[in-house]
């Protein structure tokens, strides 16, 4: 349970921004003025689901952004390459953030990884995995 103004952090891949959507849906609700930042990446532009939702949602709150990132493809909304929490989350996200993480668990495994190595207290994770389907 999350009810409180520590600023979130929130990593997601594809469709593990579902969850990690209704987190800030919900915390933003509560009060529009928490810090909230979403890092979203996705292969391909239109794999950036729920992007006007999400758009939508952060205009109305006063401290929140989103960052898209396309791996795959050039893009109009999203950096072209993968994201990096060493390259692009603040010192001061990685000092106060609480950090949710949502997709894949190579993925996930990865940003776990590198949010450690930069020194976030493993308290402060929550992860979310799903596993791809072999069909």
């Amino acid at each position: 349970n999350v009810h409180d103004d520590t600023p979130i952090t929130a990593i997601a891949a594809g469709v593990g921004v579902s969850p990690i959507l209704s987190i800030i849906r919900d915390e933003l609700k509560k009060d529009a003025t928490r810090p909230v930042s979403l890092y979203f990446t996705a292969p391909h532009e239109n794999e950036l689901v729920f992007r006007s939702r999400i758009d939508e949602l952060f205009s109305t709150a006063t401290q929140a952004q989103a960052h898209y990132f396309v791996t795959r493809e050039k893009s109009s909304v999203g950096l072209p390459r993968r994201f990096s929490v060493s390259d692009d989350v603040s010192s001061s996200e990685l000092a106060a953030s609480r950090f949710y993480v949502c997709g894949a668990d190579t993925f996930v495994r990865a940003m776990w990884c590198s949010l450690m190595e930069a020194g976030v207290d493993e308290t402060r994770v929550v992860t979310e995995t799903f596993f791809e389907s072999a069909l």
